[in-house]
């Protein structure tokens, strides 16, 4: 699919919730884009979730955010539980381990 240089793009999918991953969904979410995010660890996927909110909340105590934009930042992104949950997104990033047979297996 090719998109016209003019186009806005809404809704972009992150595939792979490590580091790398969570941190992309987070700049996204913060720049007002919806995130759609999926990992095959749902350990993994949990932890960065959870690290990012505590994150997210310590900079409210510290007044270095507002709760508001905080939590609008968390709602902005969606867990999706599979690769074909992705389809609505106009961009799709990888961010997996670069291990090629994890690579290999998403595309």
């Amino acid at each position: 699919m090719t998109l016209p240089l003019n186009h806005t793009i809404n809704t972009i999918a992150v595939i792979g919730a490590g580091t790398m991953g969570i941190g992309i969904a987070q700049v996204a979410a913060t720049a007002g884009l919806s995130v759609l995010l999926f990992d095959v660890n749902q350990d993994v996927l949990s932890r960065s979730l959870s690290t990012m909110t505590q994150r997210l909340r310590k900079r409210v105590e510290q007044g270095k955010a507002k709760l508001e934009v905080t939590e609008a930042i968390i709602t902005k992104i969606a867990v999706v539980k599979s690769l074909s949950a992705l389809s609505d997104a106009q961009l799709v990033i990888e961010a997996v381990a670069e291990k090629l047979e994890i690579k290999q297996a998403i595309f």
